[in-house]
């Protein structure tokens, strides 16, 4: 029997259990998936659910809606077939239930997947067809948005994610009935609740839905509200309200709001018993947020990226004796004391630190390994105006002697050389599988140095190039990398910058 054959069979052979843990592994690996799905009618069964979870994203792709348009009630396919010139005859029976395996609900992804079905629909039909189809009023669009919608909320019982995004080029989304309908379970049970709205627009349905939600979804776990850029202060009242009614909400990411958002940092007060990871990014708070943030004792992630004034956020959470066990601080303050609290008050938690360091603020400060011991991941952006050596050796007495840290990422900003990695490979850092370095200028010469130095300890390199760099220093690169199977030279995305990564080859960032 032939050895494809055999592993098949030995594959079809696991429990249902442990071919859901391997397909799962595996979910975003959609080529995989799809070459799993033609093995045998066994791994097409258990393959369906991971590629069917979220079929219809806020993305231009095309999605064959056929396949539930199939299982709309015979009124609704009586409808498009009079009156909207379809002819649903030609659908075949699809082999499965599709709606049934949806956990991520994209509103506005619905709408895109009718639009781009219709239009391929009518092309079918006329390969000359260029006639345009109004994506935002359109009424074929409009009711098999709804109908869909209702077959999805009517038979989804595995519904996670609600998305709603009111982006500028979208309407309003189907009257609220279609969700509040007891025999529909549809969104009852969400644990995960993404609001996105960079629109002024006022959309009564949207408003409608928002009055409902804080009672008809009270499990939610975690909330993302991004890219608040308008927001109406019916919404503010309505998103604060949900906020408030969550049993046990974990997460909270706020991001790219530009907009007061104390408001819903108090309603978190609410969730102080069990909130753990918590996102501020781009957005503006005043003091009145003290107490709420004192409250949230139990974090266990926090990322701070632009949220001003800083000290509203950073004085309340260092008096909370917080236990992190991830902090990302993406800003430059002259209080570097505050956020130095922080990383003390989880000593011996904190695994992952991102900070982003002026190196004129730590001299004399604490060593990282006297204040975090235990980190295993460091990210860290330098700020220097001039290329001072005191500076470069300021920073690496800060990071020496982490006996635990195993990654570790660095990147300069503004001004930089090469001093930095050059003495890396003399720090005890024994631990150490990976080292990402990013910085503005480049000498072949260095690049030659660094290779030896860490090679000896790391079994994989490659170097980014940027393209602004000459075609002779490019083939010089190639054919110093031809000499060593383990350095590896590839362009790099930024105009001006170089990238140095060293790693073990069995290891993964």
């Amino acid at each position: 029997m032939p050895e494809e054959r055999k592993s098949s069979i030995g594959l079809s052979s696991l429990p249902d259990e442990t071919l859901y843990e391997i397909f799962r592994y595996i979910k975003k690996d959609l080529p995989t998936l799809y070459s799993c799905l033609q093995v045998n009618r066994l791994f097409c069964k258990h393959v369906i659910p991971f590629l069917w979870m979220n079929p219809m994203p806020n993305t231009y792709t095309s999605v064959e809606i056929g396949v539930y348009i199939y299982f709309f009630d015979q009124r609704e396919k009586y409808e498009l077939e009079q009156h909207h010139g379809l002819k649903l005859q030609e659908i075949p029976c699809p082999l499965f239930n599709y709606e049934k395996h949806l956990t991520v609900l994209n509103l506005r992804g619905i709408r895109h997947a009718v639009y781009y079905w219709l239009k391929n629909y009518h092309i079918s039909k006329n390969p000359f067809f260029d006639e345009c189809i109004d994506f935002s009023e359109n009424s074929t669009i409009d009711f098999i948005e709804r109908a869909l919608l209702k077959l999805i909320l009517k038979n989804a019982k595995k519904i996670k994610h609600l998305i709603l995004d009111l982006s500028r080029r979208y309407g309003d989304i189907p009257d609220v009935d279609i969700f509040t309908n007891e025999e529909y379970p549809g969104i009852r049970n969400i644990s995960k609740f993404s609001f996105i709205n960079d629109s002024d627009i006022n959309l009564p349905n949207v408003q409608n839905l928002l009055d409902v939600l804080p009672t008809l979804c009270t499990s939610i776990e975690k909330l993302r509200f991004h890219e608040l850029i308008f927001l109406n202060g019916d919404y503010e009242l309505k998103l604060e309200n949900l906020i408030k009614n969550q049993r046990g909400l974990i997460s909270f990411d706020f991001t790219r709001g530009y907009i007061n958002g104390s408001k819903f940092i108090t309603a978190l007060r609410n969730q102080s018993a069990s909130l753990k990871r918590l996102v501020l990014s781009r957005n503006t708070f005043d003091e009145f947020t003290y107490r709420s943030l004192e409250r949230l004792v139990k974090l266990e992630y926090l990322e701070i990226d632009a949220a001003y004034p800083i000290e509203f956020i950073l004085i309340p959470l260092s008096k909370a004796n917080l236990k992190l066990k991830y902090f990302k601080g993406r800003f430059i303050e002259e209080d570097y004391g505050l956020k130095e609290s922080i990383i003390k008050s989880s000593k011996f938690t904190l695994k992952e630190l991102y900070l982003y360091v002026y190196i004129p603020i730590i001299v004399n400060r604490s060593p990282l390994h006297e204040i975090c011991p235990n980190l295993t991941h460091l990210s860290i952006e330098l700020y220097i105006h001039d290329n001072i050596s005191e500076h470069h050796t300021v920073f690496l007495n800060y990071i020496n002697k982490l006996k635990e840290l195993t990654h570790i990422s660095i990147k300069f900003s503004c001004a930089s050389n090469n001093y930095v990695l050059d003495d890396l490979v003399n720090l005890d850092l024994p631990s150490l599988k990976f080292i990402s370095y990013e910085f503005d200028d480049y000498f072949l010469r260095s690049l030659k140095s660094w290779v030896d130095h860490f090679s000896t300890r790391f079994n994989k390199i490659t170097f980014y190039y940027c393209e602004n760099l000459e075609f002779e220093q490019i083939i010089l690169l190639g054919d110093y990398a031809k000499m060593r199977d383990y350095l590896t030279i590839i362009p790099y995305e930024y105009e001006d910058g170089f990238k140095f990564v060293a790693m073990n080859q069995l290891d993964s960032y």
